[in-house]
This record gives structure tokens, C-alpha cells and sequence, in this order.
């Protein structure tokens, strides 16, 4: 992604919003939440699955505004495995945990979990 992120600051074309917010896009946590964390492999999959949702969501703005093939085929290899990801998550959460998704979080994010 930076290779193609430099090829296109050399063409001269610049970034531009994709109109998400840091929640949206799965960026919303610090990884100071892990310092002390525990569990610190559930708190760490529970801030990953949404992380990974986030690389879902962006695929899809790409998806439906985006123009080049090379970056649309990046999105596909994106959602094909982030999805598999989440599965992996999902299901390593359930055996652990007995839940396979994190309990909802509606707060800011800038405190542990």
C-alpha cells in the first residue's frame, strides 16, 4: 500500500477524504489500550474486528467511487482477507470468551478497555 500510495503522489494525485469517521474506519483505538489489558488477548481481538471492519467499509467507498483497477483489485484482496480475519477473531472469541463479537461500545475511545 505505500508502494502505490508513493506511485501516486508521484502522479501528482493527491488524497482525498472518503467522508468516514475514525469509527467508521476502524481507527478509533489507541494501542495504549493494550498496556495493562485484561484479558490482553480478548482486548486485543476486540480492538482488531473493528479495525478490520473499518478496512471492509473503506474497500466499499472504493468500491463505489473509486476509478483505478489497481487499487480496486488492493480493495478485493483487502475484503477477501480481512473478512476471513474476522471470522478468525470471531471464532477464536467465542471459544474463549463464549461470544463471538465484543459487547457494543457506543463511548469515545480514548479510554481502556
Amino acid at each position: 500500500m505505500r508502494g502505490l500510495a508513493a506511485q501516486l503522489r508521484a502522479a501528482g494525485i493527491r488524497p482525498v477524504a472518503l467522508g468516514l469517521t475514525a469509527a467508521q474506519m476502524g481507527m478509533d483505538h489507541h494501542t495504549s489500550h493494550l498496556v495493562g489489558a485484561s484479558p490482553f488477548d480478548i482486548v486485543f481481538v476486540d480492538m482488531m474486528i473493528p479495525h478490520h471492519e473499518g478496512a471492509l467499509t473503506m474497500s466499499n467507498v472504493l468500491f463505489a467511487r473509486g476509478t483505478g483497477t489497481r487499487t480496486k483489485a488492493l480493495a478485493e484482496q483487502i475484503t477477501s482477507s480481512q473478512t476471513l480475519e474476522i471470522q478468525q477473531m470471531r471464532q477464536f472469541r467465542l471459544q474463549v470468551t463464549g461470544s463471538p463479537a465484543p459487547a457494543p461500545d457506543d463511548g469515545p475511545h480514548d479510554h481502556p478497555h
